[in-house]
C-alpha cells in the first residue's frame, strides 16, 4: 500500500516541480519584456539610443545608431541656468544646450561653449548662415572656443544656435548644438540640430 501511495505522489510531485518551473519562466519573460520597453530600440541590427528630453523646456535630443546620449545638466552661475545633453559619436562629441534668458552673451571659454541672446546677437559672426529647422529658426557658424591652462588652446567649433519657435514660457527662447572642441564637423552638428524635436 505504501509503495503504490508513493507511485501515485511521484507524478504528482514532477507536475508541481513543472509548474513551477513555468511560473519563474513568466514571471522572467515578463520581467525583460518591461526592461525591454525603456531600453534603447533595436532598428535593423543596430541598436538607437532612448532620447534625451529636457524637463523644463521638453528639448528633445535624438541619436543615431551606435550614438551614446548623456541626459540633459544643469548648470547655474549667476542668476544663470543652462541644460546641456551630450551626444557621444564614434569620434567626436556634440552638445545640446538651452539656456534661460538670465544668461548674458557669454563668450565660449573654459569649458563654457557660450552663450547668445538672440539671432541677431552681435556676437554671432555676420557670415553665419540661415537655417529653418523643425523647431525655430536658426543659425550656423563657426566660434572660436579657448581653454586656458599654462598657456592657451584654441579650437574652431561648428555651431547651431536656434531661436525656439515653440518655447515653455517666455523665459526659454534660445538653443544651441556645438562641435565640442571642435571634434564634430559641420554635417554632425547641422544633423542633430535638425534631429531635434520639442516634446509635449
Amino acid at each position: 500500500m505504501h509503495t503504490i501511495t508513493s507511485r501515485h505522489h511521484l507524478p504528482l510531485r514532477a507536475i508541481r516541480t513543472a509548474a513551477v518551473a513555468g511560473a519563474a519562466a513568466l514571471l522572467l519573460l515578463a520581467a525583460c519584456t518591461s526592461s525591454a520597453d525603456s531600453a534603447p530600440t533595436t532598428t535593423r541590427g543596430t541598436i538607437v539610443p532612448s532620447p534625451a528630453v529636457d524637463a523644463v523646456t521638453h528639448l528633445t535630443v535624438h541619436g543615431e545608431a551606435g550614438d551614446t546620449i548623456e541626459p540633459f545638466e544643469a548648470e547655474e552661475y549667476d542668476h544663470c541656468t543652462r541644460r546641456t545633453a551630450i551626444v557621444h559619436r564614434a569620434d567626436a562629441d556634440v552638445q545640446v544646450t538651452v539656456w534661460d534668458t538670465g544668461c548674458p552673451t557669454q563668450v565660449p571659454m573654459n569649458g563654457r561653449h557660450g552663450t547668445y541672446a538672440s539671432l541677431d546677437d552681435p556676437a554671432v559672426p555676420s557670415d553665419a548662415t540661415a537655417l529653418t529647422l523643425p523647431i525655430g529658426d536658426a543659425l550656423a557658424f563657426t566660434q572660436l572656443y579657448t581653454v586656458y591652462t599654462n598657456s592657451a588652446t584654441e579650437y574652431h567649433e561648428p555651431v547651431v544656435l536656434i531661436a525656439l519657435r515653440d518655447p515653455v514660457g517666455s523665459q526659454h527662447r534660445m538653443a544651441m548644438v556645438v562641435g565640442a572642441n571642435g571634434e564634430a564637423d559641420p554635417a554632425e552638428v547641422a544633423a542633430v540640430a535638425e534631429a531635434l524635436s520639442i516634446t509635449t
